[in-house]
């Protein structure tokens, strides 16, 4: 009887030491994913357009499970060249003036660089328009030029309607151009940046005085494709504001007009461009003399006005 309860005793012992061994296994906690590099999103080189331009930049850590989290907020933000733009503790970078320069953001004791170029032409264009009027009488001036300050190839951007009206498009950024109409001094006009739609309103001042207007029709004594000149010799009033211009009805984009003037000892050359070329200036002395320069242009008319 003793036996046969020592041998259930020994069976209920081994029963409970199987169970036992029927526990699952305990799975090991992986270890945390480590920290490979931080990069800032995007291309090599980012494009700002004028000076108040923004642009949000990110900084996108690398793990070595492959994730990548924004880390944009905890990384240390810096610009090497801060003249050219400014950015945030969150990597918001603002334009200040034109010119190329570095974005570094530093994350655990690495870092991702960039490049920031500000340029104007790259930024967004907006249309400019406007009208053109006597300063004076408040009149528009009908075929008035605005011509590009910044090129001397091609520098015509507009000739106003009959209701003084002109359009140049839609530009970018900066924008400096001259205004000019034959009996009136010239006005440059500066946007120093073309952030939204704009209207213009250009008062140009009349020149001074009474004034005679007068009108030659040329051209050269030959014509192929060389440089030419032409000079003419006017007697005028000393004191007055002399004002001429010349234009051609053959223009060359490869070739240009121009036109200077010579008054007792004193020179003044005006700007030429393809096909226009103007002078304005007080007059030292009573003979002035007018060369009309032009190269691959056939003919011109010159227009000049001179103090009554």
């Amino acid at each position: 009887m003793r036996s046969d309860r020592a041998v259930l005793l020994l069976g209920s012992v081994i029963l409970v030491a199987a169970c036992g061994n029927d526990a699952p296994p305990t799975t090991p906690t992986p270890a945390p994913a480590a920290f490979v590099r931080v990069d800032i999103e995007g291309p090599t080189m980012h494009y700002l357009g004028p000076v108040g331009e923004t642009l949000q930049l990110r900084a996108i850590a690398t793990m070595s499970d492959g994730s990548r989290p924004d880390v944009t907020n905890e990384a240390a933000w810096s610009v090497t060249d801060p003249r050219v733009l400014t950015v945030s503790a969150r990597g918001l970078v603002t334009a200040l003036a034109e010119g190329g320069t570095t974005v570094t953001a530093g994350y655990r004791e690495r870092a991702g660089v960039t490049n920031v170029l500000v340029a104007p032409e790259y930024g967004p264009r907006f249309p400019v328009t406007g009208v053109v009027r006597d300063a004076a009488q408040g009149t528009p001036l009908v075929g008035a030029d605005l011509r590009s300050a910044n090129s001397a190839d091609q520098p015509f951007l507009a000739v106003t309607d009959g209701n003084g009206y002109f359009d140049l498009g839609s530009l970018a950024g900066r924008a400096t151009f001259v205004v000019g109409k034959l009996g009136y001094a010239d006005r440059t006009i500066a946007l120093p940046g073309v952030l939204s739609p704009t209207s213009l309103d250009v008062r140009l001042d009349p020149n001074p005085g009474s004034y005679i207007e007068r009108r030659l029709t040329s051209g050269w004594d030959r014509y192929d494709g060389s440089d030419d000149a032409k000079t003419i010799h006017i007697s005028t009033r000393a004191g007055g504001v002399f004002d001429a211009e010349v234009r051609s009805s053959t223009c060359d984009y490869n070739g240009t007009l121009g036109l200077s003037a010579r008054s007792g000892d004193a020179t003044f050359d005006g700007r030429p461009s393809y096909c226009y070329g103007r002078v304005r200036f007080v007059v030292p002395a009573s003979d002035v003399e007018l060369t009309i320069r032009g190269h691959k242009t056939s003919n011109f008319d010159l227009t000049y006005r001179e103090s009554r």
